[in-house]
């Protein structure tokens, strides 16, 4: 699943985040992004592999497919990433296979760079992911916790559905972390308007639908069925 469109201008106007760590050409939302089949994709602007990235600086999101292997490389990738630019070293990092000339080169520190990413993952705290994202040096304040049945995701069959079954509901609680070296959390803030924005704009039209049609009688404690009620109307297919 993707993230609604609604959550990528929400992240862009809050952090600046113009560029996508895993995509793919059916649904990007950005002109720079990276997907897990560069010898395809490439031809449709791809950057490649995320585990094969490297910038230099910049604004990201980053939100990976679900498997614990691979968010647990990505926390890895993007601490390192970051503490290249917080020490103003080159991106490419030393990951034990860098030669003598290159190790040398990247003792070598400059400026530090403003480099940022706003990774959003299931809240999985028993994985290894959760906890190095929960340990990281960058980390900007406490993530963003949705509750599953208050957000939204985009199907990942959305360029086979109408544009009114884009939306579903997210089968599992969400963290939105931001990983921030000190100039990027200077640069780009993510205060509580920030967050607040981008909260809402994971809410999505269904959640708005789904309060409409609980009407006056709805209580604060039953989000769960009314959610329900307006799925159970679309019979939309899990």
């Amino acid at each position: 699943c993707a993230l609604p469109n609604k959550c990528f201008d929400a992240m862009r106007k809050a952090v600046c985040a113009n560029g996508e760590c895993f995509a793919s050409p059916l649904n990007c939302r950005t002109h720079a992004y990276c997907s897990a089949f560069p010898d395809t994709d490439g031809a449709f602007g791809s950057a490649g592999s995320f585990r094969n990235f490297y910038p230099e600086f910049g604004s990201f999101e980053a939100n990976p497919i679900f498997v614990p292997e691979t968010m647990s490389m990505m926390a890895t990738h993007c601490e390192s990433l970051l503490e290249a630019a917080e020490q103003g070293k080159p991106a490419k990092y030393d990951d034990g296979n860098t030669s003598k000339a290159e190790d040398k080169k990247q003792r070598h520190c400059g400026k530090p760079r403003s480099l940022s990413f706003c990774v959003v993952v299931p809240v999985w705290k028993e994985c290894k992911f959760y906890g190095a994202l929960m340990r990281s040096a960058f980390r900007r304040g406490e993530p963003i916790v949705l509750s599953a049945e208050h957000h939204v995701y985009v199907d990942g069959a959305q360029h086979a559905r109408p544009s009114s079954e884009r939306e579903r509901p997210s089968s599992y609680d969400t963290a939105i972390f931001f990983l921030q070296t000190k100039r990027a959390s200077d640069r780009w803030p993510c205060g509580e308007e920030q967050r607040v924005a981008i909260r809402q704009a994971f809410a999505g039209d269904i959640l708005a639908k789904a309060k409409s049609s609980a009407g006056a009688s709805s209580t604060v404690g039953e989000p769960q069925l009314q959610w329900s009620r307006v799925y159970k109307k679309k019979k939309v297919k899990k």
